[in-house]
């Protein structure tokens, strides 16, 4: 068994069972007479045995080591089941002195009670004394020193007036000024308490405006706002610039014209007094929204809003509870804007409720923005979005509840009031009015234009903050991008690019400058979080917030920066391509835009790497554009046409600047040009010879023309291959994107559905498939002339062919065959390679019957066998293409065959 420590001992503390012992016990019987009797018989011999342990020096520890050295063990636990037993005797007597003196201590509680008030009402008497007594004595001083200043001031008069000088008005303007109108304000406050006190004993009607201040400003120190806007509109109601409004003509006969004169003085006064106090309580409830406090519905007192930062925090279901929250009109009826429309403030609750809402999003936004998610862009964004837009959210329909005016009577139920963001009963929907609603739709009130116009300049300032850490975090590039630095770009010449030696893109015609490189995972990131924003916004139009159209504007120009950086990474990478280029071809399967089954297409790398890079773009553009924007989607479609179109006329346009099939000219023929820069060839001049003597205002086109000319020759198979890539991008890969596009924009093209017809036109002379085209079929048939059929060496006039056909014209059309071949294998059995074969053979025979040729060529046809022998060989070569393609002769190659028989002679 523990013993009592030295504290339990002496009775500072309680025992486990809440009774004391010790002095505490010992003390309480002492003075147990004074409450009206004495102890039980026995508490003399309790005292008596207690008394060792009601010394204020007793210890505990020393007396239980003195004990234990006098007594056994036994002893000394009899010596504590006895203290045990002695400790609840005095607990019991305890309780039974204090049930016998309650009753003396609540009469006594009482007593003092009443004593309390008397002296709370005796020093309001004292403290309304000496505020007059202090008042009077204030009023008195200053009327002395007012007194003084008065003489001073007409001594100096006096005497400036006898030195003939002009009065100091700066002076007097100064002291005359703010010490006046304190001195003025105090002596008004002074006879104002006067005022009071004199009419204080008078019956009038408007007697309770004169307490009107001392009630407003004692309702105001226990918060009391409901009954202190109730009583400054009382106040304001009363028009005291009507006599009869006081209620004076019945005080006419009993009362002096001065004391009515000084009663419509005070009951002035009062008012003014109201109203600045009213402006004080304006001030007090600005201060409260822009903090974001509410108050009290149970005493009218202010109280904060707990956890204010988390109210725009993702919540499940947090629209609906917006709604339903919202929706209970009973829970704003103390709310600071009521008052502050109460009090005719409608356009400064308006302001300050917007402003307290703004700092409430941006603490919120600044946790999500500076918290844990900020190393995670796609998480911080997206939740970073759900806090502005459910902030939006729920601050417009506390500002429809708030500021909406009922303009029709309720329909049964509730009244689901609505807002339309309309002036002049615009329709819903408008772009230019950018009409909205609130609501289910039932029109319930309208919102006046002011507090419309404040609400729809702070919900663009919400989105617009929002679209800035947006761009931070998923488009850095773009951060400070704005529409004019975007647009700015270095305008080049046409001239500068004369010594280029490739077709320019847009990008290296127009550079700019941008910093935005998003990898193919920070493209998946932005295509997420600009859907999950698209798609907030549009779960917002269902209650009348239109807000697509904002986000819309301030995503415009870094969506085109955004867009920009991905055409102009496709075009660096096709430039990287083309400079490394060799066209040599490789098969690739394609679909066939001519018949189901599949043909294979032997692109070059450049061409293979063209589809991939456009492949990879219609994937990211897709990611970044929606079809739910308002007013960029025009500008943003309109932009990604001109870039597709710019790169599919830049790359076929490089293609035809490779194979060196401009069509340049000289003296205006195509013909001339080439045959001049052979001939120079042959005599050995290089090709800064060459361009040299063609003149000085030669173009890079007509650079890589000489250079292709005079230089190393393309093969045939190098040629097949440009207009493999040209016919698959033309027929194939620009169809493909149009239709993506089409898909995308809902809507057609029209504008890449021409320029798809006019790629893969061929009768198009100037497309850059037919350039190629017109390149191979040049090249190879004045390949055939001079090295196949060696027109030179041509001769009839004698017999020097035993054969039907001359084998030169036999070598022309084993030739043809092996072309034909060669151009299916490579373009996938396109009828392009037929076309190409044909167009040779048409070309070899137009060569033929050149103006003067069929004479110096064929020479006079002698003989009948010689006459028989040019005639089998001009139609062996004009059925060619019925021969090797199964097609019928063109009418005009068998003219021109009729035209050089005729011309020699081989006619007749």
């Amino acid at each position: 068994r523990r013993w009592p420590t030295r504290r339990q001992a002496h009775g500072d503390e309680e025992s486990p069972g809440g009774e004391c012992v010790g002095s505490m016990a010992s003390e309480a019987w002492r003075e147990a007479p004074l409450g009206g009797g004495g102890p039980p018989g026995d508490n003399d011999d309790l005292l008596a045995k207690l008394g060792p342990f009601c010394d204020s020096n007793f210890d505990a520890r020393a007396y239980t080591k003195a004990h234990y050295k006098r007594h056994s063990d036994t002893q000394a636990k009899q010596f504590c089941e006895s203290l045990l037993e002695q400790r609840s005797a005095a607990s019991l007597s305890t309780q039974r002195r204090v049930f016998k003196n309650y009753p003396k201590f609540i009469e006594s509680a009482d007593d003092l009670r009443a004593m309390e008030n008397d002296l709370v009402q005796l020093r309001r008497v004292l403290g309304k004394s000496e505020f007059v007594l202090s008042s009077l004595e204030a009023a008195a001083s200053k009327l002395a020193k007012l007194d003084v200043f008065e003489a001073r001031l007409n001594e100096n008069k006096a005497a400036r007036q006898a030195r003939g000088e002009r009065p100091e008005l700066a002076i007097v303007a100064r002291v005359s000024g703010e010490e006046r109108a304190g001195l003025w304000a105090s002596l008004e406050a002074s006879r104002f308490k006067r005022s009071q006190a004199v009419l204080s004993s008078q019956q009038f009607a408007l007697k309770w405006v004169l307490e009107a201040p001392n009630r407003l400003g004692l309702l105001l120190h226990f918060d009391s706002f409901d009954r202190a806007v109730q009583l400054v509109r009382e106040v304001r109601s009363c028009d005291l610039s009507q006599h009869r409004a006081g209620g004076f003509e019945e005080d006419v006969a009993t009362v002096s014209g001065y004391m009515l004169e000084e009663r419509r003085w005070a009951l002035h006064f009062a008012a003014r007094e109201v109203e600045l106090k009213a402006t004080e309580l304006v001030d007090l409830f600005v201060k409260m929204l822009e903090n974001n406090q509410r108050v009290s519905s149970r005493h009218g007192g202010s109280a904060t809003a707990g956890a204010a930062t988390n109210m725009f925090r993702r919540r499940s279901g947090s629209v609906g509870e917006s709604i339903k929250r919202q929706g209970n009109s009973g829970k704003l009826a103390n709310h600071p804007v009521r008052f502050l429309q109460q009090l005719g403030k409608q356009d400064i609750a308006c302001r300050a409720f917007l402003r307290g809402k703004q700092y409430l999003l941006k603490t919120a936004t600044d946790e999500v923005i500076y918290g844990p998610l900020a190393t995670d862009p796609e998480q911080c964004t997206l939740e970073l979005a759900q806090v502005v837009f459910k902030g939006i959210l729920d601050t417009t329909l506390e500002f429809r509840a708030l500021f909406v005016q009922v303009t029709e009577a309720k329909v049964a139920g509730d009244l689901d009031a609505s807002i339309l963001f309309a002036r002049d009963g615009a329709a819903v929907g408008g772009d230019g009015q950018r009409a909205s609603t609130l609501g289910s739709g039932r029109a319930g009130g309208v919102m006046p234009d002011a507090q419309l116009s404040c609400l729809m300049v702070w919900t663009r300032e919400q989105v617009a903050r929002f679209i800035v850490n947006f761009v931070r975090f998923l488009i850095p590039g773009c951060l400070g991008l704005g529409a004019e630095s975007r647009a700015r770009r270095l305008h080049l010449h046409s001239e500068q690019h004369s010594d280029m030696p490739n077709v320019p893109f847009e990008a290296e015609e127009h550079p700019q400058v941008t910093f935005v490189h998003l990898a193919n995972d920070e493209w998946k990131v932005l295509g997420n979080c600009l859907r999950w924003t698209l798609l907030l916004c549009r779960r917002l139009e269902k209650y009348g917030i239109t807000l697509s159209y904002i986000v819309a504007r301030e995503l415009k120009s870094p969506l085109h920066a955004a867009l920009d950086s991905i055409f102009v990474q496709v075009e660096k990478s096709i430039r990287s391509e083309l400079n490394n280029e060799v066209w040599r071809t490789e098969q690739l399967c394609v679909e066939s835009g001519e018949a189901t089954q599949q043909s294979v297409l032997s692109l070059t790398a450049s061409g293979q790497k063209m589809y991939e890079l456009v492949h990879d773009m219609i994937r990211k553009v897709k990611r970044v554009y929606s079809t739910y924007y308002s007013t960029a989607t025009s500008s943003l479609e309109s932009n990604i046409v001109d870039r597709v179109e710019s790169i599919f006329k830049a790359y076929l346009f490089n293609l035809v600047h490779a194979a060196g099939a401009w069509p340049v000219t000289l003296e205006g023929s195509r013909e001339r040009f080439e045959e001049f820069v052979k001939s120079r060839a042959r005599r050995g001049d290089n090709v800064n010879e060459v361009c040299e003597k063609l003149g000085q205002d030669i173009g890079f086109k007509e650079r890589r023309v000489v250079a292709v000319l005079a230089g190393a020759q393309l093969s045939n198979s190098q040629l097949l291959g440009m207009i493999a890539d040209a016919l698959f991008v033309s027929t194939d890969l620009v169809v493909r994107v149009r239709d993506n596009l089409e898909k995308l924009f809902k809507r057609e093209l029209p504008q890449l559905g021409e320029i798809a017809t006019s790629l893969a036109d061929l009768d198009n002379e100037d497309g850059p498939l037919r350039l190629v085209c017109d390149a191979y079929v040049t090249r190879n048939s004045d390949r055939l002339l001079e090295d196949v059929l060696q027109w030179s060496q041509l001769d009839y006039s004698s017999q020097t062919e035993t054969g039907p056909v001359s084998s030169n014209f036999a070598r022309a059309a084993d030739d043809l065959a092996e072309l034909k071949n060669t151009a299916l294998q490579l373009l996938g059995n396109h009828s392009c390679a037929l076309d190409l074969v044909v167009s040779i053979t048409e070309q070899l025979l137009a060569k033929l019957s050149g103006e003067g040729v069929p004479s110096a060529i064929f020479g006079p046809v002698e003989g009948e066998e010689n006459r028989q022998r040019l005639t089998a060989d001009l139609h062996m070569l004009v059925n060619i293409p019925q021969t090797l393609m199964d097609r019928e002769p063109h009418p005009g190659a068998i003219e021109v065959v009729q035209e050089i028989l005729r011309l020699t002679g081989a006619a007749d």
